[in-house]
């Protein structure tokens, strides 16, 4: 049986990405992905990553099979898709992404990445 590839990566539909980091420990880090989706049409995208060292490779795709575009009802307007990187325990340094081999960045963590010890409370025993 022939194997039918029903992922279509969505470079042409990616208009913008910008990293957003928030400033409190741990920090958080998102990438807001602006593009045309077709979430009015149910047709949301399937977002993998996956870390390799110190590079976050990230892929955007639709399952064409579930909603074929021929289909869709309606038209495609742009949307905003935030989407988490995984960055709680990184160490201090610089990080770079990757979406779909064309979106590229850098960000850096300036401190290692845990909740800080002040905020940690342990329970005590009498």
């Amino acid at each position: 049986m022939e194997r039918v590839d029903t992922l279509s990566i969505a470079n042409d539909r990616i208009k913008q990405v910008d990293l957003i980091i928030t400033e409190s420990l741990p920090v958080q880090v998102y990438l807001q992905i602006r593009g045309q989706f077709h979430t009015a049409c149910g047709g949301y995208p399937i977002i993998s990553d996956r870390q390799n060292d110190e590079k976050f490779e990230v892929t955007v795709a639709f399952d064409t099979q579930r909603f074929p575009e021929e289909e869709t009802p309606c038209t495609a307007g742009d949307s905003l898709i935030f989407h988490p990187l995984q960055v709680y325990g990184l160490v201090a340094g610089t990080y770079e992404y990757v979406i779909n081999g064309t979106y590229t960045g850098s960000f850096e963590l300036k401190s290692h990445n845990l909740i800080p010890r002040s905020l940690v409370k342990l329970p005590t025993t009498n």
